[in-house]
């Protein structure tokens, strides 16, 4: 997936190997958001940790976003969503997540 320059929002609706896709130009600096609200919305709520929910990992230059479905509940189930090539560094590297409409930050 390519979203090109300025801020762009990747959409993901599905989980799993057959449906991950790759972000080759995520640049947070410029806005850019993965939206996982249609993944999240049923059990996501005011008061749920982020990191219940949504983990990344760095793997070289690379970083894996996976999310759980159902939070906590009934143990981690982690799905892989996406990866975001060439976008890891040594540093934090910041990542914006949609969800029920708000932005949450993390660093991986």
């Amino acid at each position: 997936m390519t979203g090109g320059t300025g801020a762009n929002t990747f959409v993901f609706r599905e989980t799993g190997s057959a449906n991950i896709d790759h972000i080759v130009d995520y640049n947070a600096a410029e806005g850019d958001k993965t939206d996982l609200q249609v993944l999240l919305d049923g059990n996501f709520d005011s008061g749920s940790d982020i990191k219940d929910f949504v983990k990344l990992t760095q793997d070289g230059n690379n970083i894996t976003v996976a999310v759980d479905t159902n939070g906590t509940a009934p143990g981690a189930t982690w799905e892989n969503v996406c990866i975001l090539d060439n976008y890891g560094t040594s540093g934090a590297d910041p990542l914006t997540i949609l969800i029920d409409g708000a932005d949450h930050q993390l660093l991986v």
